[in-house]
């Protein structure tokens, strides 16, 4: 359980999550929907009014694939994981898909991709495969955050 789940279920009393990805959880408490992202400078909490009448859900984007790749590598550099990130970066350059075993290395990068929203299939023997063609279904929050925590 991450960060941000564990948060929202203990400190603020909310025992179902609506949606979870990577560090970015949010619940609903009556008429507030209170959003809890766990990042480097640990848990930021904002509360947004919810109205029944509209949508409860949040506005989802389709990322690109490869996009994901780029930020999931861009984290691995960052914390100097760096046989993690050569790894990603000549995959993400040679091929078409990344296949993740149970391996230290691989498993940084299952870490990784799952912290940027990823959605990894599991096939045959616990491989993890992330295919870099076609697109992911994230809330826009999250991506947002991403992109300032990596690119700004």
């Amino acid at each position: 359980m991450n960060e941000a789940i564990r948060y929202i279920r203990e400190t603020l009393g909310i025992q179902e999550l609506q949606y979870s990805c990577g560090p970015y959880s949010y619940g609903q408490k009556g008429n507030i929907r209170l959003i809890a992202e766990y990042n480097k400078h640990g848990i930021e909490v904002r509360q947004e009014e919810w109205d029944p009448d509209k949508s409860d859900e949040m506005k989802m984007i389709e990322v690109n694939n490869s996009q994901i790749a780029k930020i999931a590598f861009s984290k691995l550099y960052q914390e100097e994981k760096k046989d993690s990130a050569l790894r990603l970066a000549c995959t993400i350059l040679s091929g078409d898909s990344i296949k993740l075993g149970i391996g230290d290395t691989d498993w940084e990068i299952e870490i990784a991709f799952n912290y940027c929203g990823a959605q990894l299939s599991i096939g045959r023997r616990y491989m993890a495969t992330f295919r870099f063609k076609g697109t992911t279904t994230i809330p826009e929050g999250h991506y947002e955050s991403l992109v300032r925590e990596f690119y700004d």
